[in-house]
């Protein structure tokens, strides 16, 4: 089986593999709460923010069970107050209080000069060692590749696919850098058959892409990944 066959109006057929790739073990769960316990706060502060920033909350890891839904309008308030306050990187955060969150909550800042945000405005981060992150991904990209690029090469044969493309999915830029996961591709991928292209999709917290890197096209690693923002995908 493969995940997706798509065909050109040529008749040309694509093979497509999809899989989320992790910072650590456990992350997609530790994702997946927070957006379930933090979303109803980015609804309650839509166009209540400067305009000219985005924000990040980070937390802990597994700290998302301590934030309560029913938080959601504290948590909103006291973003709402201070994030005016916040100024340029050091000081551009401030901790949620205990009293209001127990998830250890930390809001950050980052003006936006000259450009147009395109991300959403409040965004989440989990908080781990950035120093240890690409060891975590080299070990989910080898998983990745193990998985995943056999069936790329057999859809070749079974579907008479011509074009194959591998599409990797992350929700944290922080800590999927995606310059430095250039070179954990490619030594994940040696030993396999290499597909014709190799994406990375970068979503936002409501599961939308706004950043994209190639890193592969048909015969070749690019020696400096592809950037597209949102509009350009």
């Amino acid at each position: 089986s493969i995940d997706f066959l798509a065909s050109s109006g040529a008749g040309e057929v694509m093979g497509i593999e999809h899989t989320r790739i992790e910072p650590y073990e456990g992350f997609i769960a530790d994702w997946n709460l927070a957006h379930a316990r933090l979303g109803p706060v980015r609804e309650l502060l839509e166009s209540k923010l400067p305009a000219d920033s985005v924000f990040d909350l980070s937390f802990e890891p597994a700290s998302a069970t301590r934030i309560s839904s029913r938080d959601s309008g504290r948590i909103a308030d006291w973003i709402e107050a201070v994030a005016p306050a916040l100024g340029r990187p050091p000081d551009h955060f401030a901790q949620c209080p205990d009293e209001i969150c127990r998830g250890r909550l930390t809001l950050y800042r980052w003006p936006i000069t000259g450009g147009v945000i395109t991300t959403p405005q409040i965004r989440y981060r989990i908080g781990i060692d950035t120093a240890a992150a690409p060891t975590h991904l080299s070990t989910r990209c080898r998983r990745a590749m193990d998985a995943k690029l056999g069936k790329l090469d057999d859809a070749r044969r079974k579907h008479h696919v011509e074009t194959t493309l591998l599409c990797l999915e992350s929700s944290d830029l922080q800590l999927t850098d995606p310059f430095g996961l250039a070179d954990v591709l490619r030594a994940a991928a040696e030993g396999h058959p290499v597909p014709d292209f190799v994406v990375l999709v970068m979503v936002g917290p409501d599961g939308e892409p706004f950043m994209s890197w190639t890193y592969r096209q048909p015969g070749r690693w690019l020696p400096r990944p592809l950037f597209y923002s949102h509009d350009a995908t």
